[in-house]
């Protein structure tokens, strides 16, 4: 089975046919950036982006490319055959340089112990606009409001 990881072609022989995409992904490839936290597709953690191609017409041979955030947790490695796989890595890096996304979390202090960060990167990723000051202030408008609501309701809750 082949596919595409972060833009490079990966060939698995002989896969687990139990194995979850999570589980190669970080056991086997080193892709520390997700996690495999609940293992039941609660949380997010797993999250990496999917791409499948779909005819755009019927009687051409012309492909549209198709993204969607999947629970790596829950997807088996077999059903990624010959279709690509993002993960944080594979958006940006220190080293790469980072994403406006990534950039907007790191300057606005978007995260609390990090662990839940990179679903959200790669799930914002997906929905991102190329406008730069859009991306940060939409971000930082969710911040905001995360941080009042859980505010108002630890005040207000006793």
């Amino acid at each position: 089975m082949e596919f595409e990881l972060n833009g490079e072609s990966i060939s698995v022989e002989n896969p687990d046919p139990i194995a979850s995409l999570g589980e190669f992904l970080r056991d086997d490839r080193g892709l520390l950036g997700l996690q495999l936290a609940c293992k039941q597709g609660g949380c997010g953690s797993c999250t990496v982006l999917l791409s499948d191609f779909e005819p755009t017409e019927i009687k051409t041979s012309s492909l549209s490319s198709i993204h969607k955030p999947v629970n790596s947790c829950l997807v088996p490695l077999c059903s990624v055959d010959g279709k690509k796989v993002t993960t944080v890595e594979g958006i940006g890096s220190v080293k790469k340089g980072l994403h406006p996304v990534q950039t907007a979390i790191v300057e606005h202090h978007g995260t609390q112990c990090g662990f839940c960060t990179p679903g959200m990167v790669r799930n914002l990723r997906l929905y991102y606009i190329p406008f730069n000051l859009l991306c940060e202030f939409l971000f930082f408008v969710v911040v905001y409001w995360s941080v009042y609501l859980s505010a108002k309701n630890r005040l207000f809750s006793s």
